[in-house]
């Protein structure tokens, strides 16, 4: 398999986080400790713990807001009192994990924030086949401890018994794609679905792994690859389990980036988060959605959503900044990066934000500085090398730029280029034939940064060009920037 970016955050002690303004019982469950003798079952511990924080998660989502498993594992270690004055919490949940042979034990514990004392506890013992079971359980308990309602449905499948094998595949493939360690994840979630072939959230955390694969700043297989396998799966997941919020955002994903079908990834965007609200990614990409439409004001609303249920993400306080730069708000831009990287000093999308919104201001020594510090840590990136290369362009370096183009296409012998940043340089450069030579083959290869160009500021100098309406209206897109 192809190599990944994977985007690791490095979250600081004091996270700025927004204040809940939706008026819910606010949960955070403490990642549970491993006391099985066993390091190596940390792992085992980790994603059982975020599998039981999703679960908890979708139970009454009107009255119940839990803070998302990556906020949960960077904040575990902070004490009641801190988590209460970050995040507005109500309760706790805390536990701990022994497994050994083919048992498991969880122990659980309910804390009331505003006394810091147990509400309940309890313990769970079950063979690691109905490990399922187990989560039904726990989830059921809080549920009523804390007077919410259960779905109509709760449990109904997934109480099956499973291949421990199996299911621990699918754990690790949540663990590497929550920090988008796609060459991880990947495998992981095959393994899983080849042993848990009727286990719907495999197929459609496999379907989401697919899906962005094939997408900036990953690249790793063309997207005609990727999003055909991504819908495949998200359509099978449905057919097993038609309420699966992950595979509607799935198809939404492929249907803005890979088919600009923008009704299509509206409708299937909004259908996951009415099934599944307390889910950030679905409400990030409904905000990336809006981003492209040219509607700032609701994609900045569903990006706050995403970040008030996963506080100290950095994915979702750069898709902050991001909402900013394509609304060509740029100061905005930097001092949204700026603090994402405060609490995640290296996190590269917050610095490509930042890069970007300095070139536009034509602050070039400082995008410059930054774009060279990206490809510095992640060599022969290709989406990395375009901006580097774009930047050196736009403020006349033409030989620095031609000499990233030249890098870009010995690098297309070794693996994907997307010809959209081949374009990108030359356009740069204003060379504006061979931008939309490139722009022809980056439409037929379904590249999925083409949903942004009505408001990518990059492309600002084509769009008195009659050829960009061209391009365009190809992609479904109608001119929105002047």
């Amino acid at each position: 398999m192809a190599r990944f970016t994977v985007w690791l955050p490095i979250v600081s002690v004091r996270p700025r986080i927004p204040v809940p303004l939706d008026g819910k019982i606010r949960l955070f469950v403490r990642p549970f400790q491993n006391i099985s003798g066993d390091p190596g079952q940390s792992e085992f511990t980790e994603g059982l713990t975020n599998e039981l924080n999703t679960r908890l998660g979708r139970l009454d989502p009107k009255r119940l807001g839990v803070i998302a498993p990556t906020s949960s594992r960077q904040l575990g270690s902070k004490s009641i009192s801190e988590l209460e004055s970050l995040l507005k919490l109500n309760y706790i949940l805390e536990g701990s994990v022994r497994r050994a042979s083919e048992k498991v034990r969880i122990d659980i514990s309910l804390i009331s924030v505003k006394d810091q004392t147990p509400l309940w506890s309890d313990s769970y013992t079950e063979n690691l086949s109905d490990i399922l079971k187990v989560q039904d359980e726990v989830a059921e308990a809080v549920a009523q401890k804390l007077l919410i309602n259960l779905p109509a449905a709760a449990g109904a499948s997934s109480a099956a018994s499973v291949d421990p094998d199996g299911y621990n595949s699918y754990l690790r493939g949540r663990r590497f794609w929550a920090i988008r360690d796609l060459s991880r994840s990947v495998p992981a979630f095959e393994d899983a679905v080849r042993k848990l072939p009727q286990y719907v959230p495999a197929r459609s955390g496999l379907a989401t792994s697919y899906a962005v694969m094939g997408q900036a700043p990953n690249d790793a297989v063309p997207p005609t690859v990727s999003a055909p396998k991504g819908k495949a799966e998200a359509q099978r997941a449905l057919a097993m389990d038609p309420a699966n919020a992950e595979a509607h955002y799935v198809l939404g994903n492929i249907a803005m980036y890979y088919e600009w079908d923008f009704p299509a990834a509206e409708s299937h965007l909004r259908e996951a988060i009415r099934l599944d609200p307390n889910d950030p990614t679905a409400h990030q990409w409904l905000g990336q959605y809006f981003m492209m439409q040219d509607r700032p004001a609701e994609a900045q609303s569903e990006t706050l959503k995403a970040l008030e249920l996963d506080p100290v993400s950095p994915i979702f306080t750069t898709a902050r900044a991001e909402t900013f730069y394509y609304a060509h708000d740029f100061d905005s831009a930097i001092a949204q990066a700026k603090l994402t990287l405060e609490q995640s000093p290296n996190f590269l999308l917050a610095q490509l934000w930042l890069a970007s919104a300095y070139r536009e201001k034509k602050m070039y020594p400082e995008a410059i500085q930054h774009f060279r510090a990206m490809c510095n840590w992640v060599p022969n990136n290709p989406a990395l090398l375009m901006t580097l290369g774009h930047a050196l362009a736009v403020s006349g370096d033409r030989q620095g730029a031609l000499s990233i183009l030249g890098q870009l296409q010995t690098l297309s012998h070794q693996r994907y280029v997307p010809a959209l940043y081949i374009a990108g340089i030359y356009l740069g450069l204003r060379d504006f034939n061979n931008a939309f030579l490139y722009l022809d083959r980056a439409i037929t290869e379904h590249d999925d940064r083409l949903s942004y160009m009505a408001v990518e500021p990059m492309a600002d100098p084509l769009r008195s060009d009659p050829r960009f309406q061209t391009v365009l209206t190809r992609i479904h897109l109608n001119s929105q920037k002047h």
